[in-house]
């Protein structure tokens, strides 16, 4: 007997009101604060992995960001 209460029902405490009216304010008022925390705390931002940028670049440029690293553009002379 474990169904669960649907908003326009008549309240399981009796009272004769609707469950939207009267306890379902009790059920869900901890809600929003346990989401709030976990905002607040970072406990529920995802972290990307530590290679992300370099993954997303050899995918996107592929080989000329490895070309670019083992022949690096010549240094710029200093005028005098």
């Amino acid at each position: 007997m474990n169904e669960k209460v649907g908003r326009n029902d008549p309240c399981p405490c009796g009272s004769g009101k609707k469950y939207k009216q009267c306890c379902i304010k009790n059920v869900t008022a901890g809600k929003p604060l346990k989401s709030r925390v976990k905002i607040l705390t970072g406990q529920n931002t995802p972290v990307p992995p530590l290679n992300t940028g370099l993954d997303l670049m050899d995918r996107t440029f592929g080989d000329s960001v490895k070309q670019a690293q083992d022949n690096p553009p010549p240094k710029p002379k200093k005028d005098s």
